[in-house]
């Protein structure tokens, strides 16, 4: 999935709550749809596939967060969860996740948080701690925000490593193919790092770490990281390719080969994205600058690329050449097998 839910919703639930929104061979059609039933007054619009995976998927409004399986039956629903602006993980498949942190505790480490749940009633990880996020739940890889009242935090990468941070909950975006994630965080300096983690058999290690100009980027399958350092640049453990022709870094998603990349904007005229794709030595391939807010998501089995906006998806090859245009779209993302998943202004989710 990409980005990951942490990074996601750290940006998307500010929407939610009303505020301005900061920032392939075409797979054949059909599959699963499944139907959500809308709630008075909600703008579609704002709605986002927070987690989705060949089993299920986790949607996120205004109103509540849903666990929908891929059979069409709603699994949970959690109005409570958008107004604490809840980060989700999934555990070993969606949508069976973790509801914890929350937006208000997210930038103030004098609020705590409430204790992780688990909406279908798998136990959940109990901890004393005053806060607590699970930033990944996946059995064996969970990487967890811990913090006590003494204002001492730090992030547990499994097999008895940790990480000291400070206060600032981090964000979390882990690859499409779960093999390597990206942890953005302030260290007890207070500077933004970007942590480059990679999996290991018990859980996650540090490959790298990079000062960064802006709290945005993204973990990329083969151990490929897109960060502002403090230009957008392609970082693996032994190279780093700055990206051409793209200023700033609002969003990306790795695909299997190459990367696309989104710059946000903000004028009197509305929001708008400079959007492009780009190969993994930097270079811009092709791009483009549109007036709306682009979702972006890219297929972790091929060099394939969405970019939703205006109601559709756009789906392109490494070259930027159009491959398909899936309409009546508000979100999409793809699995780890490469199915792209699909979120309709009705509230279907479609596996295609």
């Amino acid at each position: 999935m990409s980005p990951g839910p942490w990074l996601r919703l750290g940006v998307t639930v500010v929407a939610l709550a009303g505020l301005a929104l900061v920032l392939w061979n075409f797979f054949m059609r059909g599959g699963t749809s499944v139907g959500i039933p809308p709630a008075g007054g909600q703008d579609p619009a704002l709605a986002i596939l927070a987690l989705a995976d060949e089993s299920g998927a986790v949607v996120v409004t205004a109103q509540h967060y849903l666990g929908i399986r891929r059979d069409g039956s709603i699994a949970w629903r959690n109005p409570a969860a958008s107004e604490l602006g809840l980060g989700v993980a999934c555990r070993t498949r969606c949508p069976d996740v973790i509801l914890s942190g929350g937006m208000q505790a997210t930038n103030d480490p004098s609020v705590g948080t409430p204790r992780p749940t688990a909406p279908m009633g798998r136990a959940a990880p109990a901890f004393s701690d005053f806060r607590v996020a699970v930033l990944d739940a996946t059995p064996g890889q969970e990487l967890i925000f811990r913090q006590g009242r003494s204002g001492l935090a730090s992030v547990d990468l499994g097999g008895g490593h940790t990480l000291s941070v400070d206060g600032w909950i981090p964000q979390w975006s882990r690859s499409s193919d779960g093999s390597a994630g990206l942890l953005l965080a302030r260290n007890p300096q207070r500077q933004r790092i970007g942590y480059f983690l990679t999996k290991t058999s018990s859980g996650w290690s540090r490959s790298g770490e990079r000062n960064l100009s802006s709290m945005s980027g993204c973990a990329g399958p083969g151990g490929r990281w897109l960060v502002a350092d403090p230009v957008p640049t392609i970082r693996t453990a032994t190279s780093a390719h700055p990206v051409t022709g793209v200023a700033d870094l609002g969003n990306c998603a790795f695909a299997s080969e190459g990367a696309i990349v989104a710059t946000y904007t903000m004028t009197s005229q509305g929001s708008g994205s400079a959007v492009a794709i780009v190969s993994d030595s930097g270079e811009t391939r092709w791009s483009e600058t549109v007036g709306y807010e682009a979702r972006l998501a890219a297929n972790p089995r091929r060099p394939q690329f969405v970019a939703v906006g205006q109601g559709k998806a756009v789906v392109r090859g490494p070259d930027g050449r159009i491959l398909d245009t899936v309409e009546n779209v508000i979100d999409a993302t793809f699995s780890r097998t490469g199915t792209l998943i699909t979120l309709s202004a009705q509230g279907n989710v479609t596996w295609h």
